[in-house]
């Protein structure tokens, strides 16, 4: 893994003992909320090293004071993980003194469409900085040239592509992380190889094909070649049921499974249902991805095996943190990248996890969130493969 400059080390953030609520209301196609606040500080650890812990003194400024920042959600608090991305984010921003806005797709709406068409409202509404978590990379490259032309900067959230100088930073959930950890801990559990499935979306959406991609990768490294993807099946619906239709089949395709790993929970539950009908739930080590309520359900009710957080509460807050500082003058040559590691957890750990809304809810009050995550945020000048070094999933 590449080193990282010193000029990127983290700055623990000051606390306030103050109470705050965000709440989402409806706005154009999407939906948003607004946010007052407090201080700030850089919103990564540098050469993975544990950010400081968690200050409690009171926040001696609020930086973002008058500041207005939005944010361009991938779609909608139908999934309460991506919720909890956008309520941190305003919860942070309030904490730090701005007004924050959050678009969602609408219930229907097309999310390429809906993330352009946002961009655009926000663009319009002349807000200081934007922040956007594509469904298309490729569909947002005129919204922020348009943004740009407006003298508006642009962030990222889950961004792969980052296109020049047009996107100041990026904000990027660990996938690989996910990726590597659970190719390893297959590698560990069946030794003497196998086929493996893969339950992946419908649609290649850039971050999906990138955990899918990696996971292939380190599975073959591990393993020597004994385990190997054989086959994937799409979860055209993206919840359990579809999941399930999905999984059936490939696993009777392929009897002699002994792993299936998934993009999210509700498709690792949905091909546990499914082995389990056919009665090839012990053979396959079944491993998850998001841990939203169903999947901390799942894992404590051993359905599926191990999981991860990929931390929505520490990426918002490490977001608008981030864009407040620039446009405060305090970070004006922020890294390209800073990254948030999954945590991971299995049967025997998932009760050590904090519900997001408590950590929601800790942002609003002051907390520093993201200092409690310590070597699993990262920044730097590319995206980072994930090192030996990265907390692992035995506790």
């Amino acid at each position: 893994m590449r080193q990282f400059t010193s000029r990127r080390r983290a700055r623990a953030l000051a606390c306030a003992a103050a109470t705050a609520t965000v709440a989402l209301a409806a706005v154009g196609c999407g939906s948003s909320s607004d946010s007052d606040s407090s201080s700030a500080s850089t919103p990564a650890a540098t050469q993975g090293s544990a950010a400081p812990a968690a200050s409690t003194a009171t926040r001696p400024e609020q930086i973002g004071r008058g500041m207005r920042i939005g944010f361009v959600s991938i779609t909608n608090c139908a999934n309460p993980l991506i919720c909890a991305v956008g309520r941190a984010f305003a919860a942070e921003a309030r904490a730090l003194g701005a007004q924050a806005t959050v678009l969602q797709a609408g219930a229907s709406a097309n999310v390429v469409d809906a993330n352009i068409s946002n961009m655009d409202q926000l663009t319009s509404q002349k807000v200081d900085a934007i922040a956007v978590w594509p469904a298309d990379e490729g569909a947002i490259k005129s919204p922020t040239q348009r943004a740009a032309q407006a003298r508006i900067p642009v962030f990222g959230y889950d961004l792969y592509q980052p296109f020049d100088r047009s996107i100041v930073m990026t904000v990027n959930q660990g996938r690989a992380l996910q990726a590597k950890q659970s190719a390893e801990l297959l590698c560990r559990e069946r030794p003497d190889g196998g086929p493996v499935l893969f339950g992946n979306y419908a649609l290649p959406l850039p971050s999906i094909t990138y955990l899918r991609d990696r996971f292939e990768q380190y599975l073959k490294q591990c393993s020597g070649g004994r385990l190997d993807v054989a086959a994937e099946f799409a979860n055209r619906t993206d919840d359990v049921s579809g999941a399930r239709t999905a999984a059936e089949p490939a696993i009777q395709a392929n009897p002699d499974v002994v792993g299936i790993a998934s993009y999210n929970d509700a498709t690792a539950i949905g091909a546990s249902q499914a082995a389990q009908s056919l009665g090839k739930r012990e053979q396959a080590w079944i491993s998850g991805y998001n841990l939203a309520p169903d999947g901390v359900d799942a894992l404590k009710e051993g359905r599926i095996d191990v999981s991860w957080d990929y931390q929505p509460a520490v990426a918002g807050q490490v977001l608008a943190r981030a864009m407040i500082e620039y446009l405060a003058g305090k970070q004006r040559s922020p890294p390209s990248v800073v990254m948030v590691w999954p945590k991971c957890y299995t049967t025997k750990t998932i009760d050590e996890m904090v519900p997001q809304q408590e950590q929601v809810d800790a942002i609003a009050a002051g907390v520093d969130v993201a200092a409690r995550a310590g070597p699993l945020v990262q920044s730097g000048d590319a995206i980072p493969a994930p090192g030996d070094d990265l907390p692992g999933c035995d506790g």
